[in-house]
């Protein structure tokens, strides 16, 4: 049965409208946040606090590492690629401007995962699972969510990551899939087994190895490609406007391309409304709300970043419209300054933001987990993602992706609508929270 028909109509204009209300009502009730506290955020990661935290639960900085780690997957890389490849230079225009909506959007989720917390055994939680317990639907709407975003980490974590990780390696080097999905099964083991303190210690070192390779790599490209930068911005703006799309998306026809593009890739790439960055915040028990909640803002500005620079390099090298899509797209344009290298280049890039989000996104399942097993059978959930591992590795696994688009839109839906709900609620408890930062 092909139910692609659903989440492409999600998708075509519900959920981005959806998306630009929660930006603008959270922009409006915060007091336009992401630009006032936008210097506070940066401060605050790079001068972070000293909170004591136990096994169990996270600092404001590791819970923004390890979610940087974890949203910080091949979305942000081949997703680029395949928006490029079907709304041309235009996307990454909107990419930037409604990731100004974005940003509202996550300091919102971050702040409620902070402000409602509840105590259990294994300390003060928050997170999706905790606050859309009060709003209308509240008795069944937490184990709706947690649910469906622990199946979204078997499958788009556990399953298409390792598949992704694997596909990249053999084409490059040779090795067999067995043998790959092997090293992953083992490393998962290794990882999972050693408690939360063991996956949120390897992720918060991997993010800042991930962002530092993949600046030094396309960083390369858009220098190499300097005398286009005008040109690409050009191609970009001209992109964004163009007549007949654009036109079609403002009188309600279709929303153009590149538009909609610009809008899906935001929220898929930075996770922005899904609530995976709640979960993760809202380990650290409510210790230090006002941090948590600014902290947070850069994340989605890193990833927005980081999505923009590859499409400028798209642009920049010519590469956008040769034809090519999704990981040649990106291997082609490494490829023209690194030569044969590029192939290398794209595959470690890709393999390194898969094994970040393979293993972050262990602790948001783990969470889910144990709020729908009331803190039971811990086991038999790490069982399963180290499982799903090796047989991701070593199948197709393209039939499941529009129940992944499914599962997101589920995910955006449910949160989104909370979030809305909260606001007023939440606008009294930052006029007091702000005053700590």
């Amino acid at each position: 049965m092909n139910i692609s028909f659903i989440p492409d109509y999600l998708w075509s204009w519900p959920l981005p409208l959806l998306f630009l209300i929660a930006g603008v009502a959270s922009s409006f009730a915060f007091r336009f946040v992401q630009f006032t506290h936008f210097f506070t955020s940066w401060r605050l990661i790079l001068f972070p606090s000293k909170t004591v935290e136990s096994k169990e639960t996270l600092s404001p900085i590791q819970a923004f590492l390890s979610t940087l780690s974890a949203v910080m997957g091949n979305g942000s890389l081949v997703g680029m690629a395949t928006a490029m490849y079907a709304g041309g230079p235009g996307a990454a225009f909107w990419l930037l401007i409604f990731g100004l909506f974005a940003m509202p959007v996550r300091f919102t989720e971050v702040l409620a995962s902070a402000v409602f917390t509840v105590k259990t055994d294994r300390g003060e939680r928050g997170g999706p699972m905790i606050y859309l317990a009060r709003i209308p639907g509240g008795s069944w709407l937490p184990y709706v969510f947690s649910f469906i975003c622990l199946c979204y980490c078997f499958v788009a974590a556990s399953l298409m990551q390792s598949n992704s990780i694997t596909g990249g390696i053999t084409e490059v080097t040779g090795i067999q899939s067995w043998i790959v999905a092997l090293v992953i099964f083992f490393f998962l083991i290794y990882i999972m087994f050693g408690g939360a303190s063991r996956i949120i210690s390897f992720s918060e070192t991997l993010a800042p190895v991930k962002v530092i390779l993949f600046v030094l790599a396309t960083g390369s490209v858009i220098i190499y490609f300097a005398p286009q930068f005008f040109v690409a911005l050009k191609l970009m703006i001209k992109g964004a406007f163009a007549t007949k799309a654009f036109m079609g998306g403002l009188t309600g026809h279709v929303m153009s391309n590149a538009l909609r593009l610009g809008i899906a890739r935001v929220v898929n790439a930075s996770e922005t409304g899904l609530g995976s960055a709640s979960v993760m915040f809202g380990a650290t028990g409510g210790k230090k709300p006002a941090e948590s909640s600014v902290m947070s803002m850069a994340l989605v500005f890193t990833i927005q970043m980081v999505c923009f620079f590859i499409m400028l390099a798209f642009t920049m090298a010519g590469t956008w419209n040769s034809g090519k899509t999704a990981m040649p797209l990106v291997i082609a344009t490494y490829s023209t300054v690194f030569g044969t290298l590029g192939a290398w280049v794209a595959v470690a890039l890709a393999v390194l933001f898969g094994v970040g989000t393979l293993v972050g996104y262990a602790f948001i399942g783990r969470e889910c987990w144990l709020f729908l097993t009331k803190g039971r059978w811990e086991w038999v959930f790490l069982a399963i993602y180290c499982i799903m591992a090796p047989i991701g590795a070593l199948s197709n696994v393209e039939f499941v992706w529009n129940m992944v688009d499914l599962v997101v839109a589920g995910l955006t839906i449910c949160n989104l609508y909370g979030l809305l709900w909260l606001i007023p609620s939440m606008r009294k408890n930052w006029n007091e929270l702000e005053k700590t930062l």
